[in-house]
């Protein structure tokens, strides 16, 4: 009878109360990281390790960065080339989480300063070579530092200078070291030379008078540091290299792992002449 069958199936409810959900048809597992708001922290030139937990991740998984934004869209954004070597990352297995190792160092893979979106690729989706195959957003990696690398500064000797840098939660905290032209940010410490003739009331530091420079705020993201005409006593070129404050204390060369820039000095070297009397 069509009207006992229409009065049965109304019996059954209009699925809209948990009550009316009386049958296990089984169970849905989703693959991928969870939750989605795993933001990890680190620091330009210093190598770190990302963890990750979810459902079912693996050593075949990899991670692709994408440069934060309001148009930045996991599945569909393409990776940044400034980070992780241009390139998307296998993570490994650790325990039941995943986890990914960035080399650091003046070229490795955290080199600059900013924000990205962590997009995941599961082993199971089925390839990740593609935008498309990282969907799941894993959560915010912030680098503190200075971006981009190539802020260059080009200063008079004996003239007071002021530097700019901007970059990734830089603070007033923070300082530069001025590293000799063919040395390593993180490496090569502060030159610390003395220039001048043999007569130590003559001689003086070459640059910054041989000390590390703290940094001003001005602004959010932008730093300045001053220097005086005594700290540019004579030409020359030297890498910027940046410590964040988040980082160690700022008294060492290792501590100094991000390269700002170049500062260029533009004057004589020193030059000492020896005359004879008379002559």
């Amino acid at each position: 009878d069509a009207s006992q069958g229409v009065g049965a199936t109304t019996s059954l409810g209009a699925c809209d109360e948990t009550q009316d959900f009386h049958s296990l048809a089984g169970v849905l597992t989703v693959i991928g990281p969870s939750p989605n708001d795993q933001d990890q922290t680190c620091i330009a030139g210093v190598a770190c390790a990302l963890t990750f937990t979810g459902e079912s991740l693996s050593s075949s998984d990899y991670l692709m960065f994408i440069a934060k934004g309001s148009s930045a869209e996991c599945g569909t954004s393409t990776r940044d080339f400034t980070i992780a070597g241009d390139s998307v990352r296998q993570l490994v297995a650790s325990g039941s989480d995943s986890q990914l190792l960035l080399s650091g160092g003046q070229g490795g893979d955290v080199r600059l300063g900013g924000e990205w979106l962590m997009c995941y690729c599961s082993a199971n989706y089925g390839g990740c070579a593609l935008p498309a195959h990282f969907p799941a957003l894993a959560g915010v990696f912030t680098v503190l530092g200075p971006s981009p690398n190539t802020q260059d500064h080009v200063c008079m000797a004996g003239v007071p200078c002021t530097l700019s840098l901007q970059g990734q939660g830089l603070s007033g905290s923070d300082k530069v070291a001025f590293v000799v032209a063919g040395g390593t940010c993180g490496v090569t410490d502060r030159d610390a030379r003395l220039t001048g003739n043999v007569h130590a009331a003559n001689q003086r530091h070459v640059i910054g008078g041989g000390q590390y420079h703290s940094a001003t705020a001005v602004a959010s993201g932008r730093v300045e540091i001053a220097l005086g005409r005594d700290d540019l006593p004579q030409g020359g070129v030297w890498h910027v290299c940046y410590c964040t404050n988040n980082y160690g204390q700022c008294n060492g060369a290792a501590d100094f792992t991000a390269l700002a820039g170049t500062l260029t000095v533009m004057g004589l070297y020193p030059q000492d002449f020896h005359c004879v009397a008379g002559a």
